[in-house]
């Protein structure tokens, strides 16, 4: 009699491995998968050249060892899913506002496993190792890199900042806005949580001086 499969991983990705590498329960994940680890698209890959199996895995990782950043790499990565399932995507690839938003979202995953990688290279403080512990990253990393990646990508004109800033506001103001964003707030600016501080606010201000360092 023939075993059932093991599938592993969590709810929204179900898979096994394979000789070949891993094999998606939801043919829609396996379709994702396999235009993720193309080539046939150069230079518009979603993701920079980490299987779909890697990232369920490095976000399934910080779910386990209950790191605070992974409610907001949990969302970025349902939202790829999602976007990937129902969005427009017709077209010519990395043309249309789908397109846009998804790779936005899957921005927020890279920088993740980038910054991921860089601490797992290095020691933790007072050792030589780091034991294997998973690092708080969005401790280490600054919590709103990957919003304002999100608002330039819908913004019309990307590289000005007031334009930018509306795209942030919009943001902040959904119903069912990203990780770290928590509001807005006339005249206190975009509000959000940065670690065990829960109401922080950013600026159209600090926005410009972030955009242009040289601004006054």
């Amino acid at each position: 009699m023939e075993k059932e499969p093991h599938w592993i991983g969590h709810r929204t990705a179900d898979r096994r491995q394979t000789e070949n590498g891993y094999l998606y329960r939801d043919p829609d994940n396996q379709s994702l998968a396999i235009l993720i680890g193309s080539d046939f698209h150069r230079g518009t890959q979603i993701f920079d050249g980490a299987n779909l199996w890697e990232l369920d895995r490095f976000v399934e990782s910080l779910e386990a060892n209950a790191d605070p950043a992974a409610e907001k790499f949990r969302e970025a990565l349902n939202a790829v899913r999602e976007l990937y399932k129902n969005g427009d995507l017709v077209g010519e690839i990395g043309n249309s506002k789908d397109w846009k938003s998804l790779r936005a979202h899957a921005e927020i995953i890279n920088a993740g496993m980038r910054a991921q990688t860089l601490l797992d290279a290095a020691p933790s403080v007072g050792s030589t190792a780091n034991n294997g512990k998973v690092h708080s990253l969005m401790r280490r990393t600054n919590a709103l890199d990957a919003v304002i990646r999100m608002a330039k990508a819908s913004a019309a004109e990307p590289d000005d900042y007031q334009s930018v800033w509306a795209a942030l506001v919009q943001l902040a103001q959904r119903k069912e806005r990203p990780a770290p964003l928590t509001g807005y707030a006339e005249g206190e600016g975009v509000l959000y949580q940065d670690g065990e501080n829960p109401c922080k606010s950013f600026t159209k201000a600090a926005l410009r001086k972030r955009m242009n360092p040289r601004a006054r």
